[in-house]
């Protein structure tokens, strides 16, 4: 079994050796092809003596789930940066003297925590 990269990602160099073949495909000189999906050892050793020679078949990683998972987390992240930017500016309004901080104290008043609430709310469709 070789051992060169079959894929990179993320950073990650996966080799076949880090992965169990899933089958084996053995080709003759002449074009025959067999395809073995359980281990059939005897009959692998048997093709092999034949002269066919053996490529190992290996199962793509599914890394869709992953792929949405780190899409949904960035959207949180998002979401939770939004509501603190808006916090943080209408705290720093709210210090303000006078009818200057009003539109601050105004809005933290009108929102009752709500924005807080939506972007801390683990279920999407209640995000804003």
């Amino acid at each position: 079994m070789t051992h060169e990269a079959i894929e990179q990602r993320e950073g990650l160099v996966v080799t076949q050796a880090d992965r169990e073949a899933q089958a084996y495909l053995y080709e003759s000189e002449d074009g025959s092809k067999e395809l073995i999906l359980d281990c059939n050892g005897e009959y692998a050793r048997r093709l092999l003596e034949n002269g066919y020679t053996e490529t190992p078949l290996f199962a793509e990683a599914d890394t869709t789930s992953l792929e949405e998972e780190r899409d949904t987390l960035a959207k949180r992240v998002a979401g939770l940066e939004a509501a603190l930017e808006w916090y943080g500016q209408q705290a720093r309004l709210c210090r303000l003297i006078h009818s200057e901080g009003d539109s601050g104290r105004h809005a933290l008043q009108a929102d009752g925590g709500n924005r807080a609430r939506a972007a801390l709310n683990t279920d999407p469709s209640h995000a804003e």
